[in-house]
This record gives C-alpha cells, structure tokens and sequence, in this order.
C-alpha cells in the first residue's frame, strides 16, 4: 500500500504544470519532503 501512495506522490510531482520550470533535483526535493511525512508502517 507505501508503494501506491509513494507512486501517486511521485506522478503528481512530476506530472503537474507548476514543476514544468522546476529542475530535477528541485522535483526530488519535493517527492522527497512529501514522502518524509508519510507514518511509518
């Protein structure tokens, strides 16, 4: 179920017109502070 979840964060990061401008490394920032606030399992 922590994969799907991951996976969706991840689509939405990536997929959405406000990071078009953004670098990778600003989009792995942003996949990355949403992940951190994730419950561990």
């Amino acid at each position: 179920m922590l994969v799907r979840v991951v996976s969706a964060v991840m689509f939405l990061a990536m997929a959405a017109s406000v990071n078009a401008a953004a670098s990778v490394d600003g989009i792995l920032c942003d996949i990355l502070g949403q992940a951190a606030v994730l419950p561990p399992c």
